[in-house]
């Protein structure tokens, strides 16, 4: 029987990367495709390879028999040092998104346990994210917990 592996995604990954975001942007937009799928799937690679390889984004992802099934990604940026969080770094939690068949199955809780490691390790000071009412106990468990400021949105 096969193993799930977990492991920080590379460049190599992109392509499935790509499929799991197009995925996650179905089911959340359900009955809406993208103005221009192959423009989308364009764009969100060309996004992947630069941010994986300057290193402003980190994805962990779980393969089963060379298929990824599961993956997050952390956008890394730098604001001015603040008293709690001097170094700046601060990272935005998006992408989680697991195939429905292996749902319920703790996948995601070890992909985002290797994401907080991997913030700890590079000293980012906090992470944040939105979530919807599905992925809230999944963050609650890694310790993610309600801030005191209300969010605020701007779309342009």
């Amino acid at each position: 029987m096969s193993q799930i592996i977990f492991r920080p995604a590379t460049i190599y990954d992109v392509p499935r990367l790509v499929s799991l975001r197009v995925g996650m942007q179905s089911e959340l937009n359900p009955g809406k495709t993208a103005p221009d799928p192959l423009e989308f799937e364009t764009a969100a690679a060309e996004y992947f390879k630069k941010s994986l390889t300057d290193k402003s984004y980190f994805s962990a992802v779980a393969e089963l028999d060379q298929k990824l099934i599961s993956a997050n990604g952390l956008v890394i940026y730098r604001k001015p040092p603040a008293f709690v969080g001097q170094s700046g770094l601060v990272g935005y939690v998006t992408n989680v998104y697991t195939i429905p068949d292996f749902r319920g199955r703790g996948v995601a809780k070890q992909l985002m346990d290797i994401l907080v490691q991997f913030a700890r390790s590079a000293q980012i000071s906090k992470l944040h994210l939105g979530t919807t009412d599905s992925g809230k106990k999944l963050y609650e468990a890694v310790g993610f917990v309600p801030v005191k400021f209300e969010a605020l949105e701007l779309r342009l």
